[in-house]
């Protein structure tokens, strides 16, 4: 007898194939691409109006997204290899932010103590070694 979760992948698969259902996925896949290409567009006409203390809050925030998505895959059902995948991700984009940060001699107290937070966070999820 088949599992609810292998259910759902039975019965998703199956939807999966009907031509309204695939419509709608195209859909739904095309009005994000859209969405996604505003945003690209949008913040390429604003890039040179972004200062240096612009661009670390904006890093501050994806850092804290991260942080926060994997604080919620810590308590769910993803599986291991996943939650590995989105701390590694994490961890790139904190060592994006201190190169970014070396390059642009950005003070560890910029806006909000962002980078000395980050920094902080930095030390939590590095894995290289030292």
């Amino acid at each position: 007898m088949p599992t609810s979760k292998e259910g759902a992948k039975i019965s998703g698969h199956k939807l999966s194939k009907k031509p309204a259902i695939m419509a709608r996925v195209e859909h739904l896949r095309r009005t994000e691409r859209e969405r996604q290409n505003r945003i690209a567009d949008q913040l390429a006409d604003d890039a040179a109006s972004y200062s240096r203390a612009d661009v670390l809050k904006l890093f501050g925030e994806v850092s804290d997204t991260l942080h926060a998505a994997y604080v919620i895959g810590q308590n769910s059902a993803i599986s291991p290899l996943r939650l590995e995948q989105l701390r590694r991700v994490w961890s790139d984009h904190t060592g994006r932010l201190a190169k970014y940060e070396e390059e642009h001699d950005i003070a560890p107290d910029a806006p909000d103590g962002l980078a000395e937070r980050l920094n902080m966070v930095a030390g939590k999820v590095c894995t290289c070694q030292k």
